[in-house]
C-alpha cells in the first residue's frame, strides 16, 4: 500500500510541476547510462509515465531486497523514460551502495540539477564530494597499477632480451666466432709466407752472386766463357726463387686473411664437411691449389 501512494505520489508530483519535470532533458551520458533498457513504444505522455513508473517499482523492489545493482539500472532506465529528480536520485543511491562512485556522483549531480532547491541539496553536495574523492583515489591506483605493470613488461623484455644476447653469444662461441689467434688455415698460410719470404731473401743473394760473377767476367778480360754460363744460371735460379716466392707470400697471405676474416665461423663444431684443407692440383698441363676455405 505504502509502494502504491509513494509512486502515486510520485506521478501525481510530476503532473502538478508541469513542465519542469516531466518534460525535462532525460539525455544521458552514453559511458554511463544503462545500455540494455526494456525497450518501449509509448507514444503519449501518460504511456510514458506509466512503463517509467513500472521501473521505478522494479527499482525499489529490488533496493528493499538489498540487489542494490539491479535497483540502479531500474531507477536510471525509468529516468531515460521520464527525466525525474527521483528516479535521479534514487539511482545514485543505488550505484553509491553498489560501489560505482562514478556513476553515483553523475546520477546525484543530474538530480540537483533537477532539483535545484532539494533541502537536502547540502547533504547530497557532501556525497558528492566523497565520491569525487573515492574516484580520484580509484583512478591513482589504477594509474599505479598501469605503471607497475608497465614497469614489470619492461624488466620481462629486458631480461629476454639479455637472454637472447646471451644466447647468441654462446651460440658464436660455439661456432668460434670469438676465437682469439690463428687457426689451423692461418698457421698454414703464415709458415708458407714465412717460406716464401726466405725464397725471396735467397733469389736476392743468388742474384748478388750473380753480380759477382758477372764482375769477375769483365775483369778477366772477358775471355772466360764459364763465368757467361755460371752467371746466367744464377740469374735463372734468383728469378727462379723470386717468381716461386712472390707466388708463396700472396698465397700465404691470402690464407692467414681467409683465416682472420673468419671463413670458419659459419660451419658448425666438429663438422668435417667444412674443414679447411689445401692441395695442389694438376689439369690441362697447369699446377694449381684446390681446397675449401
Amino acid at each position: 500500500m505504502g509502494r502504491s501512494l509513494f509512486v502515486a505520489a510520485l506521478l501525481a508530483s510530476s503532473l502538478a510541476c508541469g513542465r519542469a519535470l516531466a518534460q525535462a532533458p532525460n539525455a544521458v551520458d552514453a559511458s554511463l547510462a544503462p545500455a540494455d533498457c526494456p525497450a518501449t513504444t509509448a507514444e503519449s505522455a501518460a504511456e510514458r509515465r506509466r512503463a517509467a513508473a513500472r521501473l521505478f517499482q522494479e527499482g525499489e523492489q529490488a533496493s528493499r531486497a538489498l540487489r542494490v545493482a539491479p535497483a540502479a539500472h531500474a531507477f536510471a532506465c525509468s529516468f531515460l523514460i521520464v527525466a525525474t529528480a527521483q528516479a535521479a536520485y534514487n539511482a545514485g543511491v543505488a550505484y553509491e551502495g553498489a560501489d560505482e562512485a562514478e556513476r553515483a556522483r553523475y546520477w546525484f549531480r543530474r538530480y540537483l540539477e533537477l532539483a535545484p532547491d532539494a533541502e537536502d541539496r547540502a547533504d547530497v553536495n557532501t556525497r558528492i564530494s566523497t565520491l569525487d574523492a573515492r574516484v580520484a583515489e580509484r583512478e591513482a591506483r589504477t594509474q599505479a597499477e598501469r605503471e607497475r605493470m608497465a614497469r614489470l613488461e619492461e624488466a620481462r623484455l629486458a631480461e629476454a632480451r639479455a637472454q637472447a644476447e646471451a644466447a647468441a653469444q654462446q651460440r658464436a662461441e660455439e661456432r668460434g666466432e670469438e676465437r682469439s689467434g690463428l687457426g689451423t688455415l692461418g698457421f698454414v698460410g703464415v709458415i708458407g709466407g714465412g717460406v716464401g719470404v726466405a725464397s725471396v731473401v735467397a733469389g736476392l743473394v743468388l742474384y748478388t752472386v750473380a753480380g759477382g760473377v758477372h764482375d769477375d767476367f769483365v775483369a778477366g778480360g772477358r775471355t772466360d766463357l764459364s763465368l757467361v754460363s755460371r752467371g746466367e744460371t744464377l740469374d735463372l735460379a734468383a728469378s727462379s726463387l723470386w717468381i716461386a716466392g712472390g707466388a708463396v707470400v700472396l698465397a700465404g697471405a691470402a690464407l692467414t686473411l681467409f683465416d682472420l676474416l673468419g671463413s670458419r665461423g659459419e660451419r658448425a663444431p666438429g663438422d668435417a664437411r667444412f674443414a679447411p684443407y689445401a692441395a695442389p692440383r694438376i689439369a690441362g698441363g697447369e699446377l694449381g691449389l684446390a681446397g675449401t676455405f
